[in-house]
């Protein structure tokens, strides 16, 4: 564990108050994360290094610095290893507060993510991922995701492979970036009069039909389904390289 570091932030009228705390681990044996945060954010970052850094930082916000501290003072968290799984939970029991995560770890880690009140990131990972929360981001994301985001939509640039699984259930819209050529099987839902715009990404055969976006390329193995709710926009683009 690292050093612990207090720190009071005056934002007009208000004030926030964080506790940040830092923790390192042995990657060795660990092959999976798996997070629960009723309230915060988490961004998980793969990279080539041979260490796992998490920074936790727990935060209250308030017309005072008494009250940042009181609401800050009701969050809960733990960061621990338990077998094979890299584990972050934490809990809020007051409104306006809540627990940010940061992790830097080896690219090779599937994450399992819960964030009730909040958003995720994932980026440069390769790995089996679920993940619900208000909002779901991912940054050349490689391997299979299940990504539920409840709220704010989803902006999702992947790198899968020729064979995949990939499931979007969206509230708020969807925005998808996919390398192009890929041996996708894509079908995605919307409502009826929902904005779509589907860029060719070097598909064999693409419809468009009211509510559905149907998209093929052989042999068809990286399988894609999306699902976007409330009128939300779908939008396909071509992954930058």
């Amino acid at each position: 564990m690292r050093g612990a570091v207090a720190g009071v932030l005056l934002l007009g009228a208000c004030a926030r108050l964080e506790l940040a705390e830092g923790f390192d681990f042995d990657p060795d044996g660990l092959t999976r994360g798996a997070v629960d945060v009723e309230r915060g954010t988490l961004t998980w970052v793969g990279e080539a290094r041979d260490d796992i850094q998490v920074d936790a930082v727990s935060w209250g916000a308030g017309p005072s610095r008494k009250a940042a501290a009181r609401r800050e003072s009701g969050n809960l968290y733990e960061v621990e290893v338990v077998e094979e799984t890299l584990s972050l939970s934490a809990t809020s029991a007051k409104a306006a507060a809540g627990v940010d995560f940061d992790v830097f770890s080896p690219a090779a880690l599937s994450v399992d993510a819960v964030i009730t009140r909040g958003g995720v990131l994932l980026e440069r990972l390769d790995g089996q991922h679920t993940v619900e929360a208000e909002r779901v981001d991912a940054v050349a994301l490689g391997g299979d995701l299940t990504a539920v985001a409840t709220l704010l939509g989803v902006d999702l640039d992947l790198r899968p492979g020729e064979t995949c699984l990939i499931s979007v259930d969206a509230t708020g819209g969807a925005t998808l970036r996919l390398p192009r050529f890929g041996a996708y099987d894509l079908v995605v839902e919307t409502d009826l009069d929902a904005p779509t715009d589907v860029a060719d990404i070097g598909f064999d055969e693409v419809t468009l039909e009211p509510g559905v976006v149907r998209a093929w390329r052989s042999p068809g193995t990286c399988v894609i389904r999306v699902v976007v709710r409330t009128g939300g926009a779908f939008t396909l683009v071509a992954a930058e390289p």
